[in-house]
């Protein structure tokens, strides 16, 4: 699949945007953790990314509603993201 980098840039912002509002804590432990685990914060955005946009995407294509606790548990398991190839 091609790179949008206007997409990038736009799962980018949210995900700052998440990591800096109190309402999505576990979006900061997550990088921290990640962080601390020696991964490089490019890196770290970039999963943290990856699993914002999967459930973006799977909220449009499957039309159900955002599934909080799903979205904490795939937060949870990286740097894996076998999951992604579930479904």
């Amino acid at each position: 699949m091609k790179e949008n980098p206007e997409a990038q840039a736009a799962i980018l912002a949210a995900v700052i945007e998440q990591f800096k509002s109190p309402d999505s804590p576990y979006v900061g432990e997550n990088y921290k953790r990640l962080i601390i685990a020696g991964y490089e914060e490019g890196e770290v955005l970039k999963l943290l990314g990856s699993v914002l946009a999967t459930e973006m995407w799977e909220i449009s294509t499957q039309e159900r509603e955002y599934d909080e606790k799903l979205y904490i548990d795939r937060l949870e398991k990286l740097p894996d993201t076998t999951w992604m190839g579930e479904e």
